[in-house]
């Protein structure tokens, strides 16, 4: 789910995100319905510091309509892909202090 509130951007209002969690809330919710939360943490630490100037930067420019987020990343998927794989590592031992999203492992009590 999307995390840190405070970077709701022209992104979400394009691709229809109608919020952004903390772990907070995300593990109240899972118990809401039910699930007993096992892991909660931030994920996409690492592109996190590229999304703050993002945002930051629309106070001087603001954003055209739709998602902001269209560029191509094809020549990136490489360099993409190997920043989520190593995350992957740390937040399967950790819980990552903040991060663009919040992931979370949780089961049914009982199964």
């Amino acid at each position: 789910m999307p995390g840190a509130k405070w970077l709701r951007g022209q992104h979400d209002t394009a691709a229809d995100v109608e919020k952004r969690y903390d772990l907070q809330e995300m593990e109240r919710k899972l118990c809401a319905v039910g699930l007993q939360p096992e892991h909660i943490s931030h994920a996409n630490i690492f592109l996190f510091p590229i999304a703050v100037a993002k945002r930051l930067s629309e106070r001087i420019i603001p954003p055209q309509p739709g998602s902001d987020l269209t560029l191509g990343t094809g020549p990136f998927n490489g360099l993409l892909s190997a920043m989520l794989s190593s995350e992957a590592l740390l937040i399967a031992r950790h819980r990552l202090p903040f991060g663009l999203t919040v992931v979370a492992l949780a089961r049914k009590p009982g199964a």
